[in-house]
């Protein structure tokens, strides 16, 4: 979780819970964990894959980090360097991986790397033509089809730095770059860092996440925060054209239902991407994350799925698919306030989303987990709910 949130929240409304309020509010998340535990006490829990980097390109990538954050040669630069929160994108010549890169002593010097898969090796290694995006997290990427042509676009929320503590994050908001065919569009043309986004949300303003659907519109899922908010609520919206794309188009966004049951003081979620099933299916389906605080400070983030209704415009059959706990003790957090986090990024649908006999679809995620190290791993989501349970709740 950034540290401009958990400022945020000290000083707003939203108090911290009691021991007894976290107890008597937690359900709708303790109720998800508690069911995703039944089944994968019954059919095994997802195993994460941990992203690996050989020595060659980890000291490659501490030497960009050096430059970004001004680190002179012979100085020492105490605190790790880490990598989370991937994505993959799909392109013709092969996967391109990008994450968010920082120091684990701040979040200011987050910056956003790509790399490619190296078939021999089996290794990730830094793609050479691709821009970096300094002072900017938790990348995603989207295709829009306009005019008959493909464009591609890359998210991420720019930080800006406190000035009492340059290693706080002070402001953010989400920013979008554009390319037509290859990331070396974004470069500058005079150093290493890509050029200036051509748009930006709300401030205060993450997880915005789009889909293209058959008849050519476009959604939206945005993040409110804070106030009638909580710590966050999903919204929607649709627009005919990437032309209608505004800050205020995203703030107007009304949320979308299903969320009801989760407690804006204490609960939060946010969509990270959105895949709809192959005709004749056509459903649409979320991955994101579910988070919510538990005793001692801390809080816990879960990747979940579920179905989005866009008649309703609702989410529906939500479940938790994933958690970092089998990594607790393994990998210590980034900062003390985490407990257990899985956050994704891509999804993949795999075996383009078929479903099996037993009502499931298998989801491949890639992302991030205890904001340390970036995973992969294969999740279950059961789309179709068995007759006998469809039965008792009717």
């Amino acid at each position: 979780m950034p540290d401009e949130l958990e400022k945020e929240l000290a000083t707003s409304e939203i108090n911290p819970p009691s021991e007894k309020d976290t107890e008597a509010k937690l359900a709708n998340v303790t109720n998800l964990k508690e069911a995703y535990d039944n089944f994968c006490a019954k059919h095994g829990y997802p195993v994460l894959q941990l992203i690996e980097f050989d020595a060659n390109v980890e000291g490659e990538i501490s030497d960009h980090i050096r430059r970004l954050a001004q680190i002179k040669v012979g100085e020492l630069m105490m605190a790790e360097v880490i990598g989370y929160n991937f994505e993959l994108i799909d392109t013709a010549e092969g996967e391109i991986l990008m994450g968010r890169i920082e120091t684990t002593d701040s979040e200011t010097n987050s910056t956003i790397m790509f790399f490619r898969h190296n078939k021999e090796t089996g290794r990730w290694e830094i793609d050479p033509d691709a821009p970096l995006i300094p002072k900017t997290q938790d990348p995603f990427h989207f295709k829009i089809v306009e005019n008959g042509q493909d464009v591609h676009y890359i998210g991420g929320v720019h930080v800006e730095p406190s000035e009492e503590d340059p290693t706080k994050v002070d402001k953010y908001w989400t920013v979008f770059y554009k390319y037509d065919k290859n990331l070396t569009e974004l470069s500058n043309n005079k150093d290493e860092t890509a050029t200036e986004p051509f748009t930006k949300g709300p401030e205060k303003m993450k997880d915005i996440r789009f889909i293209q659907y058959l008849d050519g519109k476009i959604g939206i899922f945005t993040r409110p925060y804070a106030t009638e908010f909580g710590k966050g609520r999903i919204g929607y919206i649709e627009i005919d054209s990437m032309d209608e794309f505004s800050p205020e188009i995203l703030s107007s966004a009304p949320l979308v239902g299903g969320q009801e049951d989760f407690d804006p003081q204490h609960e939060w979620l946010g969509v990270n991407d959105v895949q709809i099933l192959p005709e004749p299916d056509g459903r649409v389906v979320i991955v994101g994350h579910v988070a919510q605080d538990i005793e001692n400070g801390q809080m816990d983030y879960h990747a979940f799925a579920a179905t989005f209704n866009r008649e309703t415009r609702s989410l529906e059959n939500i479940q938790i698919i994933g958690t970092a706990e089998d990594l607790i003790g393994k990998i210590t957090p980034k900062k003390k306030t985490l407990h257990s986090v899985l956050f994704p990024g891509s999804v993949e649908l795999v075996d383009r989303g078929k479903v099996d006999e037993n009502g499931f679809i298998t989801l491949k995620l890639c992302g991030g987990a205890q904001d340390k190290r970036g995973v992969e791993v294969f999740a279950k989501y059961q789309i179709n709910k068995p007759a006998v349970e469809d039965e008792k709740t009717n």
